[in-house]
């Protein structure tokens, strides 16, 4: 096996800043494949990354990514900017060494269900400096919840496609 080879499915060699822009990139990509049209914005005042346009509507799509090897936790911090809205999807994408990225597609407002996968945390009480959030538990007791937003099923679920 050539370095090339060797290097191509090592996420733990990228930083946080080239993994997050190649998850970008990844995501708009899966998109593509799947028959979704991609805009990028041109600010990002919104709390969204890019949008997407299925047959029968506008996604606006913001991306996460996590190197499964060192976290299982992804947060989404509530802002006047990012909240929970119809329309507005997470794209995840989980790294895991070795192998090709897993990418689901998960509607913003199931954020909400607050069943283990998905929580919300508001950090109230004195001496807290934490804005609220909404999180995503990656740990291996959760992970099989997370499987009905594998993108090529959710796109399909959520009548995304035709």
């Amino acid at each position: 096996m050539n370095l090339l080879q060797k290097k191509n499915h090592y996420w733990e060699t990228l930083s946080t800043l080239e993994l997050g822009k190649f998850s970008e990139y990844y995501a708009k990509m899966e998109l593509l494949k799947n028959g979704l049209q991609v805009f990028q914005t041109e600010l990002d005042d919104r709390g969204i990354d890019f949008i997407a346009k299925s047959e029968n509507k506008y996604l606006e799509i913001q991306v996460k990514s996590v190197r499964l090897k060192t976290t299982s936790y992804v947060f989404l911090t509530k802002t006047e900017k990012f909240f929970l809205r119809d329309g507005l999807f997470i794209c995840l994408i989980i790294y895991f060494e070795a192998l090709q990225p897993h990418v689901y597609l998960i509607p913003s407002l199931d954020l909400d269900i607050n069943n283990g996968l998905f929580v919300f945390r508001t950090y109230e009480g004195e001496n807290l400096k934490s804005k609220p959030e909404w999180g995503i538990n990656l740990t291996k007791k959760h992970l099989i919840k997370l499987e009905i937003y594998r993108i090529d099923l959710a796109l399909t679920k959520f009548k995304l496609l035709k």
